[in-house]
Parts: structure tokens; sequence; C-alpha cells
């Protein structure tokens, strides 16, 4: 069985004393009655633990919490990082067939220019001269 020294002791130390009575008031003087009946003050010390304890449990929950809101903005981060790659990635291409297609279309504009010419040009005047230009070799 308990003395009231060591359940004295027990809420010196912050640890919850078996009474009758719940904890009901936590201020400075409040009193509980202890198990054997007499009359134990619980002091500044047990209110300020009691205190103390709900503190960390709910800072504990919020870091918790915290914690988590860091690992998925690390996520984001790293998705964002990977997307702006591919973008960077894409407009490179991008110009490349942009300069691409400007030459495409140069050549297809010389070539229509020189389809235009031919199209003048007699059939026969152009075999007599290819005829004529493969017997000076």
């Amino acid at each position: 069985m308990e003395s009231c020294e060591e359940v004295g002791k027990e809420l010196a130390e912050g640890e919850p004393c078996s009474t009758e009575q719940p904890h009901a008031d936590v201020s400075a003087n409040a009193d509980t009655s202890h198990k054997h009946g007499k009359s134990i003050n619980k002091g500044p010390h047990a209110a300020i633990t009691s205190f103390k304890q709900d503190f960390n449990t709910k800072i504990d929950g919020v870091l918790t919490e915290i914690r988590i809101v860091q690992t998925d903005v690390k996520d984001c981060s790293g998705r964002i990082m990977e997307a702006e790659m591919r973008i960077s990635t894409a407009e490179d291409e991008i110009q490349t067939l942009k300069e691409t297609i400007e030459k495409l279309e140069n050549k297809t504009k010389n070539l229509n220019n020189k389809v235009e010419d031919l199209e003048g040009v007699d059939v026969i005047t152009c075999v007599y001269w290819a005829y004529r230009e493969s017997r000076r070799q």
C-alpha cells in the first residue's frame, strides 16, 4: 500500500495519482483526496506538468503534420523541376524544327522557281544542248 508521502512524490514528478475523485481543478492550490482519505495539495508543479504534457502532445501532432507537408512540398518541387526540364527540352526541339522548316520552305521555293523556268524551255532545245555537251567531253 502506498503512503501519502509516496503519492506526494508521484504528484511532484508529474505522475498521476490514483484518487477517488477525478482531477477536475488544476489551479495552483487545488486539493484532491488521496485514496487513504488524506487531502493532498497538487500545487503549481502538477498543473504545469499537466499543461506541459498536453502542450507536448499537441506540438507533436503539429510537427507530424508539418513533416507531412514538407514531404508533399518536396515531391511537388521535384515534379516541377522535371516538368521544367521537359519544357526546356521541348522548346529547344521546337526551335530546331522551326529552323528545319524554314530551310525546307526555301528549298521548295527554289525548286518551284526552277520548275517554272524549265517549263518555258522547249524540250527539243534541251535535248540538243544535252547532246552537244555530251559530245564535247
